[in-house]
Order: structure tokens, then C-alpha cells, then sequence
């Protein structure tokens, strides 16, 4: 949201967003004010995972006749994002924006070190295409494939 207010892009999708998500929550977290960015903003709400993401961004960046994106998404999450986001749109221009970086503690704590090791694991099977594929949606559900 303060990448779009500040001039970064003309139009925001806010891929997966929650069903009750809407847009004046995003921009009271993010700090601004929603009603100058209205128009510019589109929160979907099919996607349930980051192969869902990549498809319901395809469409949106069809319908929009985009040709470059800025993907926002946490740091450790980009590597996979942008192997789904370049299988769903071969002919869109993605250029990463990785938030937040992990201090080396966070790395070393169990917690941490097991977020790493499974999104690795997530990354190799999106790498393989089989995202798609029924053991491994029945294996990481729909809310731990973000």
C-alpha cells in the first residue's frame, strides 16, 4: 500500500487476500489513507495457496493488459512465488520486493530454521510442478502452501 501511494505503480492486487479483508484495514495497518488509492486497488479472494496466487495474478495482469510486476511478499517466500508466478504468466516481467530480513537468531531458533527447511522443501516441489499434484495438496493442505 505505501509503495502504491508513493508512485512505485499505478494499480495494486493484493492476491489471497481474506474474505473479510477489505481496503481500509490494509491501508490503516500500512498508515495511510485509503480513499485516494480506491480506484487502484483490487483485492482478490480465490487464491488459497502461492500456486493459487500465481494463477489469480495471471488473470488480473491479463485483464489489466500488465506487462511488469512488482511482487511484494516476505523475503523467504520469493524464490518460490516467482517460479509459480513465471509458470501462470511466461510473458510477464517480475521484479522482486522482499520484506523483512531475518536476524541470525531467528535463523538459528528451531522455529525459524523449520520455517526455512519446509518452505526449501515447498520451493523444490513448485521447481518440479507439483504444485498441482494431489498428494502434495492433500500432504500441505491449503493454508500451509502460502
Amino acid at each position: 500500500m505505501r509503495l502504491l501511494a508513493s508512485g512505485a505503480a499505478d494499480r495494486l492486487l493484493v492476491s489471497g487476500a481474506g474474505e473479510k479483508t477489505d481496503l481500509a484495514d490494509l491501508a490503516h495497518f500500512a498508515g495511510i489513507d485509503p480513499a485516494p488509492l480506491e480506484q487502484q486497488v483490487t483485492l482478490g479472494h480465490s487464491a488459497h495457496s502461492t500456486r493459487g496466487n500465481a494463477i489469480e495474478t495471471a488473470s488480473w495482469a491479463r485483464d489489466n493488459q500488465v506487462g511488469s510486476l512488482l511482487v511484494v511478499t516476505s523475503w523467504f517466500h520469493v524464490p518460490r512465488a516467482f517460479v509459480e508466478l513465471r509458470r501462470a504468466m511466461p510473458t510477464v516481467t517480475t521484479h522482486p520486493y522482499p520484506v523483512g530480513r531475518p536476524g541470525i537468531e531467528e535463523l538459528t531458533q528451531a522455529g525459524g530454521a523449520r520455517r526455512l527447511i519446509g518452505e526449501y522443501h515447498k520451493y523444490l516441489a513448485a521447481l518440479a510442478g507439483l504444485t498441482a499434484s494431489p498428494f502434495v495438496l492433500a500432504t500441505w493442505g491449503t493454508v500451509s502452501s502460502r
